[in-house]
């Protein structure tokens, strides 16, 4: 699979496709090794471009929590970059927004000195 990403301040944007409430189709662990490949020394944060997705199920939120786990044992913070109302709406009654930071934009990607 082929990530999309860019950099945006010390984080690594990574655009996770929708399908159907999941996020992507392919296996986790290996998703969470190439978002690994794409870290340096300046990089400490990823952030999930999850604008694609129109609405999230159970499965989608247990990858984000899979996501969130793996790169937290290493010591790096995520970030969940969405302004879909109602994706938002699900990620704070889930308790998800206690989880992770949660910008609409890339842009908005707070800087770490």
């Amino acid at each position: 699979m082929e990530l999309e990403y860019t950099y945006f301040n010390n984080a690594v944007v990574v655009r996770l496709n929708h399908d159907e409430g999941s996020l992507e189709d392919s296996d986790l662990q290996s998703l969470c090794r190439n978002i690994s490949q794409l870290l340096n020394e300046r990089i400490d944060s990823i952030a999930l471009d999850i604008t694609p997705c129109r609405f999230l199920n159970s499965y989608g939120l247990g990858e984000l929590i899979s996501i969130r786990n793996y790169f937290s044992d290493i010591h790096i913070d995520c970030i969940l970059v969405t302004e879909n109302t109602k994706v938002l709406k699900l990620l704070d009654m889930v308790g998800m927004t206690d989880l992770f930071t949660v910008v609409p934009d890339k842009t908005d990607i707070p800087s770490r000195v």
